[in-house]
């Protein structure tokens, strides 16, 4: 293995595949460890002489897998709840009020993702980061004609669970 493959996949990666973690689990560290896990895994991969085609399907794959096990072992929405930490501007807000209204907003929409199945919110995550149908299948295993179809209905349930919550 050429260990400057591994480090430039690293760098060009952490960010992104942590911040894919940290979504789906709400936990600073959880997703760091989870995000070290599977960065280690690339390593060994690539040590082993693994022929990886597409490295930033491969760590969705991988990172997504490891999240999917976590969280149907249990209901993160706690752990999501306790941990929200808002990074804004002061100078940017228009009101107390309508920080109030952006804060409750974004728990509610947190909470409607933390009842969707886990393959839903790895899906709705992906989409949130731009990742394409053909690397959606890749990361999740879900057919590649399938994955609109999926994503749909995720956003679908999104929406009504929304709408009922207003």
């Amino acid at each position: 293995m050429n260990s400057n493959q591994f480090h430039n996949i690293y760098s060009d990666q952490y960010e992104t595949i942590y911040r894919f973690i940290y979504r789906l689990m709400g936990n600073r560290e959880n997703s760091r460890d989870i995000c070290q896990d599977t960065f280690t895994k690339l390593y060994v991969a690539l040590s082993d002489g693994k022929t990886i085609d597409n490295p930033k399907a491969w760590l969705y794959k991988v990172a997504a897998n490891h999240c999917k096990s976590i969280l149907t072992r249990g209901n993160h929405f706690e752990k999501i709840q306790q941990e929200m930490q808002f990074d804004h501007d002061q100078s940017s807000l228009e009101s107390p009020e309508d920080e109030i209204i952006r804060l409750d907003l974004m728990l509610r929409i947190k909470k409607v993702i933390a009842g969707l199945s886990p393959t839903e919110q790895i899906l709705i995550q992906l989409y949130s980061e731009g990742i394409s149908y053909k690397e959606m299948a890749e990361s999740t295993g879900i057919a590649l004609n399938s994955v609109g179809n999926s994503l749909w209905r995720a956003i679908r349930k999104c929406s009504q669970e929304l709408k009922e919550v207003s």
